[in-house]
Order: C-alpha cells, then sequence, then structure tokens
C-alpha cells in the first residue's frame, strides 16, 4: 500500500444522513423491549437492505426507505444477516439456529441447528451454495444449502468471526486475538501475530484480495498483507471497542463503527481517518457499503439506521 498525502478530517451530522428508525412490532422477543440494530446488509443490487434486529429481520426498499417486510419466525432476536451471491436467499442467525429465508417466494428454506448458544456472525461463500455461522461461544458450523444438511458437526474453534475474500477461495477468521489465513482449495494457512490486545470483533477483505482489515474490542483496527505476519499499518482514533470493520467496494476506504457513538472513514493508503460521522446515540453494531461504493449504512443499538452518502 503506497502512502499518499494525510487528508484533513470531515466531519459529518445526523443531518448529513437519511434515517430509518426501526419500529417497535407484536414479535415476542424475549425479554428484550427495545428494537436493537445488531446487524445491517446491503442486497447485491444496492435496492433492499436486510436488518437483524432485536424485533425480528426486517427488509427495507434502499429507494423509498420504506419498511416492505418484517417477520420474525420463532420469536428469537436477530443478531447477524447476510445476502446470498445471487440475492435470492438470507441467512440469519436467529436464536440458536441459522435460518435460510427466501427472499424471492418468502418462505424458510432451511433451519440449521447445532449451536448451543445464541449466534453471533453468519457469511456465504461467494461462489458456492455454503454457509458459515459463528455463535457467541465460539462455535463454528457450516451448512450446505443446496443440500439442506451441515457440512461437518458444530465445533469449538474459539472464532467471533468468519469472511471469505472477494475471491481465491480465502477465508480470514479469529481465534480469540490472533488471525488466521486458510485456502480452502489448496489447503495453504497462514498464521498472524497476535497483536490486538482484546477480542478481535470483525475482518474485512479490500478488493483485490491481498489485504484484509481487522477490528477489536482494544478500540484499534489494523491492516495485515498475507506475506506478512505482523501488521502493515494501526489505526488509531476510536475512544471505545470498535465493533465492525467494512472495506470499501472500490479499495479506498474502510468504515468502522464503534461504541465511542462514532463511525469514521479511513483512507486505506495513509491509514488516516477522512470522515467522521456522528449522529446515533448508542453504540454502532454494524455498518455496511452499497456495492457500488456511493453510501454507507450505519446501524445502531440505539433502534435506528442511517445512510450516508460519501463523496
Amino acid at each position: 500500500i503506497t502512502p499518499s498525502p494525510t487528508p484533513s478530517l470531515k466531519n459529518l451530522s445526523a443531518s448529513d444522513s437519511q434515517l430509518i428508525t426501526v419500529p417497535r412490532t407484536d414479535f415476542v422477543v424475549s425479554a428484550l423491549d427495545d428494537p436493537n440494530v445488531n446487524d445491517i446488509a446491503v442486497s447485491p443490487d444496492d435496492k433492499y437492505l436486510a436488518v437483524a434486529s432485536n424485533q425480528g429481520l426486517l427488509i427495507y426498499d434502499l429507494s423509498t426507505l420504506d419498511l416492505l417486510i418484517a417477520i420474525n419466525e420463532d420469536g428469537s432476536v436477530k443478531k447477524s444477516v447476510a445476502w446470498s451471491p445471487d440475492g435470492t436467499q438470507l441467512a440469519v442467525g436467529s436464536g440458536q439456529t441459522v435460518w435460510i429465508w427466501n427472499f424471492v417466494n418468502g418462505s424458510t428454506d432451511h433451519e440449521f441447528s447445532g449451536h448451543e448458544v445464541e449466534m453471533y456472525h453468519v457469511t456465504w461463500a461467494p461462489d458456492a451454495p455454503v454457509v458459515f455461522s459463528v455463535a457467541n461461544n465460539g462455535t463454528f458450523g457450516s451448512w450446505n444449502i443446496k443440500l439442506g444438511e451441515s457440512i461437518a458437526p458444530v465445533r469449538q474453534f474459539g472464532m467471533r468471526t468468519i469472511q471469505f475474500s472477494y475471491e481465491d477461495d480465502l477465508i480470514c477468521f479469529n481465534q480469540g486475538n490472533q488471525l488466521f489465513v486458510a485456502h480452502l482449495q489448496n489447503g495453504t494457512n497462514w498464521e498472524f501475530f497476535e497483536e490486538h490486545t482484546d477480542l478481535i470483533t470483525s475482518v474485512s477483505w479490500n478488493p483485490g484480495g491481498s489485504y484484509f482489515v481487522s477490528s477489536s474490542y482494544d478500540g484499534s483496527l489494523r491492516i495485515w498483507e498475507l506475506t506478512r505476519e505482523d501488521s502493515i499499518r494501526v489505526l488509531e482514533k476510536h475512544t471505545d471497542q470498535v465493533l465492525d470493520v467494512s472495506w470499501s467496494p472500490n479499495g479506498a476506504y474502510i468504515a468502522s463503527g464503534s461504541a465511542d457513538l462514532t463511525t469514521l472513514i479511513w483512507d486505506a493508503e495513509t491509514g488516516e481517518p477522512v470522515y467522521q460521522l456522528r449522529g446515533h446515540s448508542d453504540s454502532i453494531r454494524s455498518v455496511a457499503w452499497f456495492h457500488d461504493g456511493s453510501h454507507l449504512v450505519t446501524g445502531s443499538a440505539d433502534g435506528t439506521i442511517r445512510i450516508w452518502e460519501i463523496p
């Protein structure tokens, strides 16, 4: 990554964003009354926003911001959501199960069991009908969506997050404070130094697949290159835990959401923050780019979602 001149920090406030307030629904979701936003995902065509919340699974039209669908098939808190690469299905971390919901016909395709505690993270393989899942206790599950069955038994790996690269069949995952990368086809593995001082919360690949970024409860982000065991850059400006991170589709920016009530957008080349987004009144739990890179969506424990146009 070649350094470029340090940019100046631009501040964006609530008035610079479009607001979605998650409604309270009639769904009975354990003892949690607040419509917290736990995870968000933009559809591959940038038309829809899926929201995993304490109120269930919600789908919004991104052109009108209208709520199209609100569903909670089992009354469980929804902690994670991910679109299939073709945009026809959603994987949802629903209580202790992985729920595969068909967006086209509005029905359940599969419900996978095996985890013993609440889900934390789900992700799709980019070129196969496969979903990986991680629960709050660090257990890992893998599911064949076409066959409707598990690929291997749920096992304890101490994971918190796992993410596929855009191509090359690479997956990045953590075990506690340490990061690993595996090539699913040729079996090559990379192990990286344990530089974070607290649990890693999220990882995201750059579009080229040779770099990735990690976020942590230690309040920092680190950029890593496959050819090195140590991080090549440390991003420090947040004043509290960093809960989510996402590399922009054009590779220029990295967005991070934090418990300090801010979202920062960093220049991926310099590691300097270029935008600070303020508008939420509680932790930013999820950040997601439009696939055309024009907007960033932030989801918060305050029960709101904000859509920011990034110049």
